[in-house]
């Protein structure tokens, strides 16, 4: 896969799978543009993404859910490229809430960070995308089965798969794909805060012994995003691709 001339923007590009995605693109000769909260950490990723094939990425430093943010990522992006090919929707985060609790803040931030967010950046890029008949990818999760804890978490990852179904149909006479990576648990800094009382290792021995299937590396998730993202296959589209290791089948 070849991304030269093409410009990319990742959200969370300072965490564990956006940042990986983005110096996968680099090597793939990608134009990026660097979205996330840790500046720090942007720099980092940038400067490997810089190493790669000597394409400096822009770094764009804000709280996505913040008024204003959005637009700003759109508008400077495009502003110092000149262009827009590709967005990769990777920021997110999980919550664990109940109906039991004493109020709904989870449902109400996971609504802003995992589905306004990536709708609101959608609707900023698609005057762009349209112009280079781009592409969107959403990262979401790839849990079907009911787990207790994860309510408001499970009612907006359902909602994001709907809104890459319909908005891909929506938009595809203008020649604009949007598709999704579904995925399985995966190796990064989020597994410490699904449950505070085990350690890592404790908790990929849970989900080997109750799923029969192993962590997933980033890297791997980083490669079937910038398979989606690429050209290789362009009927793909309204698609939720799963990457899961089998973990939701049943007979």
């Amino acid at each position: 896969m070849d991304f030269t001339s093409k410009v990319v923007i990742i959200t969370g590009a300072s965490s564990e799978i956006g940042a990986t995605t983005a110096k996968h693109l680099a090597s793939q000769n990608a134009i990026l543009s660097l979205v996330g909260r840790d500046e720090e950490r942007l720099r980092q990723v940038a400067d490997s993404c810089a190493a790669a094939r000597g394409i400096i990425p822009l770094i764009v430093k804000v709280d996505l859910t913040e008024e204003g943010s959005c637009e700003e990522v759109v508008s400077r992006t495009v502003a110092t490229f000149g262009r827009l090919d590709v967005l990769i929707n990777c920021a997110g985060k999980i919550e664990l809430d109940s109906l039991l609790d004493e109020n709904i803040d989870c449902m109400d931030e996971l609504f802003q960070s995992n589905l306004k967010v990536p709708f609101k950046l959608t609707h900023l890029s698609i005057p762009h995308l349209i112009k280079t008949k781009g592409n969107v990818v959403n990262l979401r999760s790839a849990q079907k089965l009911a787990r207790h804890g994860f309510l408001s978490f499970s009612i907006i990852d359902t909602a994001l798969e709907k809104f890459t179904q319909a908005a891909a149909f929506d938009v595809a006479s203008t020649g604009v794909r949007i598709n999704a990576v579904c995925i399985a648990l995966t190796n990064t800094p989020v597994l410490n805060n699904i449950n505070s009382n085990e350690d890592k290792k404790q908790v990929h021995q849970m989900i080997k012994r109750n799923y029969n299937v192993d962590v997933m590396r980033p890297d791997e998730v980083a490669k079937m995003i910038a398979f989606v993202a690429s050209s290789v296959c362009p009927n793909i589209n309204g698609a939720n691709i799963f990457l899961d290791g089998c973990a939701n089948f049943k007979f």
